[in-house]
This record gives C-alpha cells, sequence and structure tokens, in this order.
C-alpha cells in the first residue's frame, strides 16, 4: 500500500447516499442523535459527520494498529466503517448503513 486510506475518504463519503440512509431512519423512527427534544432522528448533516468520524477513526486504528490482516471496523448508529483487507490488492475503505444483521456461532 503506498498511500494511507486517508485518501480514500472524500470519494466514500461523496459515494455514500445520505439521503436514502435519512429516510429510512425517519421511516423506522430510529432515533440516537440528540437536540432540543433529546433523542431524535439523527439529520443528514449529522449522518455525515457521524460517518466522517467513524471512516477517519477506522483508518487511524487500522494504521496505528500494524495494518492488520483482518482489516479494521469501526460501528455505531447503524454505520459501519470497515477496511477490508485481501489476500491480493489494495485494502479497501467502506461505510455500511445496516438495518438488520445477525450471526451465530454452530452448535457443537
Amino acid at each position: 500500500m503506498t498511500q494511507s486510506l486517508y485518501a480514500a475518504i472524500p470519494k466514500v463519503m461523496e459515494r455514500f447516499d445520505f439521503e436514502k440512509v435519512h429516510k429510512v431512519m425517519k421511516f423506522l423512527n430510529w432515533k440516537w442523535a440528540m437536540s432540543s427534544n433529546g433523542y431524535d432522528v439523527p439529520s443528514i448533516e449529522d449522518l455525515r459527520a457521524w460517518a466522517l468520524h467513524q471512516l477517519n477513526e477506522c483508518v487511524r486504528l487500522y494504521e496505528s494498529r500494524g495494518f492488520p490482516q483482518s482489516g479494521m471496523n469501526v460501528s455505531s448508529g447503524g454505520l459501519q466503517a470497515l477496511v477490508m483487507t485481501f489476500e491480493r490488492g489494495d485494502p479497501q475503505l467502506q461505510l455500511v448503513f445496516y438495518v438488520d444483521e445477525q450471526s451465530a456461532t454452530a452448535d457443537l
């Protein structure tokens, strides 16, 4: 990797559909942003600011921990910033919005 993943942040931010995420959060009444009335559905500006924070934090952790082969992720509020690593090729920075997720281990 010749360049820091910080350089990918503007491209990810530009391509991510914050308006769509905001519509889903409004529909689901997904409240986590603080307002004068308490918790509220985050504005598009709140979503953008939080995503930018998570992307920067994810890259910072990935680089400060020595570029782990397992990558890195930072998530909160339905948004997840990820450094995806591959056996061949450069790592990628991703921003994901999760509405639902499930995981389990095999019963042994």
